[in-house]
């Protein structure tokens, strides 16, 4: 077990391997960054008007410390949002885009004996990725 743990860490640090991890990354980062320029002051502006409409916010104008916080809330909490976001996005684009090209890259290296299947496309993993996207964002109550 040992031995599989450190070549699975030195597959990790192969370059191609960090390219993988990496680019989808950024893309997610650019698409999210043009996204937040294009509209950040309008959804500040709409969170904050919520915000001021909002009586748990309003008891707060008279709370110097307070009344700090309120007035930057929204940007605080498009701020909080933009990292999950951007993290989501990153590993969906990993899921349907690298993942096929990084398994191929692994059996290739570490398991060149191995017979290759059918699969591993770009379609099965963006499915993957929406069913784990899905099934991880919906709780389950038992009864």
């Amino acid at each position: 077990m040992t031995k599989a743990l450190v070549q699975a860490f030195f597959s990790l640090l192969h370059p191609r391997m960090l390219l993988l991890m990496l680019w989808p990354l950024l893309i997610a980062l650019v698409l999210w960054l043009g996204l937040a320029f294009a509209f950040w002051s309008q959804a500040a502006a709409w969170l904050q008007l919520q915000f001021d409409q909002s009586a748990a916010i309003g008891w707060t104008v008279g709370v110097w410390p307070l009344s700090l916080l309120a007035a930057h809330l929204a940007w605080i909490l498009l701020a909080l949002l933009f990292i999950p976001l951007v993290l989501i996005t990153a590993v969906l684009i990993i899921g349907a885009f690298a993942m096929p090209v990084m398994v191929g890259l692994v059996a290739e290296r570490a398991y060149p004996a191995l017979e290759r299947r059918q699969g591993g496309t770009v379609a099965g993993g963006l499915w993957n990725s929406v069913v784990a996207l899905a099934h991880g964002s919906v709780k389950v109550v038992p009864r």
